[in-house]
């Protein structure tokens, strides 16, 4: 993985996101129509260019670098060092922050949160989520999770970094969870809890392999030789085929734009003020079966 280019690009793009959604003055007014116009156009992306430039490549990858250290991030002990070290680096950055913790199998598993309180609406948030936790085919040897899922812990970390003085209307809240490569068990906790209490979750982004950079030959001849299972061999292959083919079919450093058709108008205003900025390929998609 291209710990500095990829996952840095992949960090602006969810800048962009954030920045159409959060900041306090034109953009959270602007509608499909006004990231078409030519007037409107260069106000939302002046507002989006400082925010940009905040970005600083080698945070992404001191981050990822730290999170192999640990070798593997599958067992709980792994697991809770590390959500103690993402909530002393929030508090570094000067954000409220806090764990939460859940029980499975006899045992305590710690989720880690950081907010940065809205202005105008508090109680709304905005959800940036990634998973700590890592897997590989023998997880209890060696399970580095550079690119699952550090590079989605980094640009989550360095958004938050950046964002930490925003003037938001609205909360952003960021969470790291553990457990997601044992079915979701740590975001599952939480949404339980955020429905019993009623929460206005405006929107979520989810970081989640940020850091993919595909391989020049489509298939690595070392998950055909390994010891896992025949399902999994296959499984893998028709990922990096799928993955591979997308890269030949749409070119290099896409960005897909999804939603939902009741949420059609949101999208297009997100895709627009994408655009606005220039140098990235933005496609939009709009289906029943996006989350």
């Amino acid at each position: 993985m291209d710990k500095n280019s990829s996952t840095l690009r992949t960090t602006c793009k969810m800048l962009f996101f954030v920045c159409c959604i959060l900041l306090p003055q034109h953009i959270k007014h602007a509608t499909a129509a006004d990231v078409q116009d030519p007037v409107r156009r260069p106000v939302i992306a002046g507002e989006i260019r400082p925010i940009i430039g905040q970005i600083q490549k080698d945070n992404l990858k001191n981050i990822i670098d730290h999170l192999e250290t640990y070798g593997e991030r599958s067992s709980w002990k792994k697991q809770n060092q590390v959500a103690n070290w993402a909530k002393d680096r929030f508090k570094n950055y000067g954000l409220e922050s806090w764990t939460e913790t859940y029980e499975n199998k006899g045992q305590q598993w710690t989720n880690v949160f950081a907010r940065i309180k809205g202005k105008g609406k508090p109680k709304d948030s905005v959800l940036f989520i990634a998973h700590i936790d890592s897997i590989s085919n023998d997880p209890k040897q060696s399970a580095p999770g550079a690119d699952d899922n550090g590079s989605g812990v980094a640009v989550l970390m360095e958004v938050a970094r950046i964002l930490k003085d925003t003037c938001s209307e609205k909360s952003i809240l960021f969470c790291i969870f553990s457990n997601e490569e044992r079915g979701q068990l740590g975001s599952k906790a939480f949404a339980q809890k955020a429905r019993r209490e009623k929460q206005n979750i405006q929107a979520v982004i989810n970081l989640d392999i940020l850091g993919y950079n595909s391989n020049k030959f489509p298939i690595q001849w070392r998950f055909l030789t390994d010891k896992s299972s025949f399902k999994l061999k296959v499984k893998i292959i028709l990922k990096i085929i799928r993955n591979f083919s997308y890269g030949i079919i749409h070119g290099e450093n896409v960005l897909t734009i999804g939603g939902r058709p009741k949420d059609s108008n949101l999208v297009r205003t997100v895709t627009g003020c994408v655009r606005s900025i220039g140098g990235i390929n933005v496609k939009t998609k709009i289906e029943s079966h996006c989350h």
